[in-house]
């Protein structure tokens, strides 16, 4: 995965070990190009971005979400 640098990004994904960034246009074609010629390193990126996206979806996020409620006390086990 490529991606904009944000502190979003930051704070779920290790750049360079789950995905790349990038800060500006230039620089993200640099690395577009830069991974397009490197595809062993590219593929060194993709498996541990795969699962640690996993992590992130909607699946895991509303379990999380549930259990902070939970927690709260905003809703009850039987709910």
């Amino acid at each position: 995965m490529l991606t904009s640098d944000t502190p979003a990004v930051r704070r779920y994904f290790t750049p360079g070990k789950d995905l790349v960034t990038a800060g500006t246009k230039e620089e993200m074609k640099r690395v577009i190009h830069y991974y397009l010629n490197h595809p062993a390193e590219r593929k060194a990126i993709q498996h541990p971005g795969q699962i640690t996206v996993r992590k992130h979806m909607y699946k895991h996020r509303a379990q999380e979400i549930i259990q902070v409620l939970k927690r709260k006390g905003i809703i009850t086990a039987d709910d």
